[in-house]
């Protein structure tokens, strides 16, 4: 869903504002976030050795994405309220962690 489809949704809803551009994009960096931190989780996993390299044992932590991850996931929540958009919303402009689209990919270049 791009921003655009966003702001027209809303708007064929009656609950747009302009000052509501501000939520459409964080909506937008926090579906990013979510998705970059799901990568990060997949990847390295929920635990992380974080000794040194000559360290001669490991010392094993939480991922810091998790955290990440679950306060992008509330704020989205939160946008996604403000916004006056009902779950039934949400599913109909799928906002959700694993979608993105062209417009979306140029947040990527923060996260990398």
């Amino acid at each position: 869903m791009t921003k655009k489809q966003i702001i027209k949704y809303l708007q064929e809803k009656n609950i747009y504002q302009d000052v509501d551009v501000m939520l459409v994009d964080e909506l937008i960096f926090n579906l990013q976030m979510i998705k970059n931190c799901k990568k990060e989780i997949k990847d390295k996993g929920v635990l992380i050795d974080i000794a040194r390299s000559d360290a001669d044992r490991e010392y094993w932590q939480q991922n810091p994405a998790i955290a990440i991850y679950n306060k992008s996931v509330k704020n989205l929540l939160d946008i996604t309220r403000k916004l006056s958009l009902s779950p039934v919303d949400r599913s109909i402009l799928k906002i959700d962690a694993e979608y993105m689209n062209e417009e979306d990919k140029e947040a990527e270049k923060y996260f990398k």
